[in-house]
């Protein structure tokens, strides 16, 4: 640097090199101002606007007009298009094309020779707007064939067609279904990729996009049978799955949430007749819905007609492993949905904490059998139905006295258990109307068995009705202190005692039918003595 400075002051110090170098400077700028005009001359933007609309009619099988063209020389020689229409003039709530621009590259050895040769074309902006009709299918601007006038190449110049650019894309679709409210979501923008056209058919070839702020890769094609994406999502945000739900025709579940590396492929088709058909694998290491949370959530997907399934489902949810089937109605508003599937050696209490308000109440290790079906209407829980079969091994109801209750109607004390525990539970529920009824509900310990039949809601509110069964041994043992109490055994020997439970899980309010208890004890004892004077009556006719 220091070498070129004092030059350039040996230079004007002295008046003959001064004026070489002002010559030497004006001449410069007059050859590259000649090398511009020349290169404009010779790039000739008429000529090569011609070529581009020719090409792009060709790619996408309607006409494309550019209305200006610019030439620009920095970084380097380019021919810049823009207010350009394609097809003709767009139509409210009509499927469209939309190009920002486009840049056609010259291979500078031909600028000055003829024919120019362009190495590489970008276009920029390309906007495919689709529009879902009253009966879900999308309409697509398809092409339908090259215009006949169009050609790729002129005497002038030619195309090198495997040199098509695809910058700054996006898809957008106009949902135009009266229940949706005419809304318009761009679920995938900044598409990347190269262009190729083969056999009427527009393929975009490595591509790269964002669907909201999750990054997907992939490829797509564009013909007259429709559109193909194959995408393959590298991160998923919960953010941006109404924006997928709404590439396969529904919307997101209200609280739904996947997270993982990869966490989900889809293959989605638009036939010509504008039907939405996509399948694909959601691979996830965390999902959740609302409150339920399950890890490891693997699942082939697929839709076909109206019909979004999940299945076979596998997955980890509070330390139990899972499995069913999910499907889906798209087509219905709010969506409706069905589930059939079973959750083993689930902890029950994590469970219960995770998504009810009973957390800590009931313990164990349980088995979930579901047959449910509901919608998207939120709150879900209030559209749930169907039948729910629980089995659980080894645990506790905690603050739940039914002993206590029992033996101090027995006039045997107040000494029982305020937890009652258990070897096994089990109940077949049948859901709806934000609570489980039973008529099965069954538990066991080693000297009880609580048979039960009745509500609970989702709320833990209780309306229970049932029967506490001693075991013989047990029975036994309070007939040694109370004799009066052998009046209420049955057939087994077994004591039985009629309750009722109210309240909550929370707060639960036992009662114990006395009068019940007197009328059985009084069945009995009657039993016993017309029994005896059978006995009798045998005895002296022998």
């Amino acid at each position: 640097m220091r070498r070129y400075t004092w030059f350039v002051k040996a230079a004007l110090s002295h008046p003959t090199r001064r004026f070489w170098l002002i010559a030497g400077i004006i001449v410069l700028v007059v050859v590259l101002a000649a090398a511009v005009l020349a290169a404009r001359w010779a790039l000739d933007p008429l000529l090569l606007r011609t070529l581009a609309e020719s090409r792009l009619s060709v790619a996408l099988g309607q006409p494309v007009r550019i209305g200006t063209v610019h030439v620009s020389f920095l970084p380097k020689p380019s021919v810049y298009g823009t207010d350009i229409v394609v097809g003709g003039t767009a139509r409210a709530g009509a499927s469209s094309l939309d190009i920002h621009a486009i840049r056609l590259h010259p291979r500078l050895s031909t600028i000055f020779s003829r024919p120019i040769v362009i190495d590489r074309v970008d276009i920029e902006g390309l906007a495919l707007n689709a529009v879902r009709d009253a009966t879900g299918k999308w309409i697509l601007p398809l092409p339908a064939g090259a215009p006949a006038s169009a050609t790729a190449d002129t005497g002038a110049a030619r195309l090198d067609v495997a040199e098509v650019v695809l910058r700054d894309g996006r898809l957008t679709i106009a949902d135009g279904r009266p229940d949706r409210g005419a809304t318009r979501l761009t679920p995938i923008e900044k598409i990347d990729a190269t262009v190729r056209h083969a056999d009427a058919l527009t393929r975009l070839e490595g591509l790269t996009a964002s669907v909201g702020r999750s990054k997907v890769t992939g490829s797509g094609s564009v013909g007259a049978d429709g559109l193909r994406l194959t995408l393959r999502w590298t991160d998923l945000r919960a953010a941006d799955l109404p924006l997928i739900f709404a590439l396969v025709g529904t919307n997101a579940p209200p609280g739904l949430s996947v997270e993982g590396k990869n966490p989900l492929t889809l293959d989605l088709r638009v036939d010509a007749t504008g039907q939405v058909s996509a399948s694909g694998r959601l691979a996830a290491d965390r999902a959740a819905l609302g409150t339920l949370a399950v890890t490891s959530f693997e699942s082939p997907i697929a839709r076909v007609g109206n019909r979004l399934t999940a299945y076979p489902m596998a997955f980890r949810a509070y330390s139990g492993v899972a499995g069913g089937r999910l499907t889906a109605n798209v087509a219905s508003s709010p969506v409706s949905w069905a589930l059939d599937g079973s959750l083993q050696h689930v902890d029950i209490d994590r469970f219960l904490s995770a998504n009810t308000t009973a957390g800590g109440k009931v313990s164990g290790t349980g088995t979930l059998d579901a047959r449910l079906r509901g919608t998207s209407r939120a709150p879900i829980a209030r559209t749930v139905e169907g039948t729910l079969v629980v089995a659980i091994a080894n645990g506790t109801i905690r603050d739940f006295p039914l002993l206590s209750a029992v033996l101090s109607a027995l006039k045997l004390g107040s000494g029982g258990d305020r937890d009652l525990r258990f070897q096994t539970l089990a109940a077949t529920f049948n859901v709806a109307n934000e609570r489980g009824t039973t008529s099965d509900l069954i538990a066991r310990t080693g000297e009880m068995t609580m048979t039960a039949a009745g509500t609970i809601g989702f709320n833990q509110t209780l309306a229970m009705r049932g029967t506490v069964a001693f075991s013989p041994a047990r029975s036994d043992a309070f007939v040694h202190s109370i004799r009066e109490l052998s009046a209420l055994k049955n057939s087994a020997g077994e004591i039985e005692v009629p309750f009722a439970v109210a309240g909550s899980l929370a707060a639960p309010q036992f009662s114990i039918d006395v009068a019940g208890l007197a009328r059985r004890g009084l069945q009995n004892e009657i039993k016993r003595r017309l029994g005896d004077r059978l006995k009798d009556l045998f005895k002296k006719k022998k």
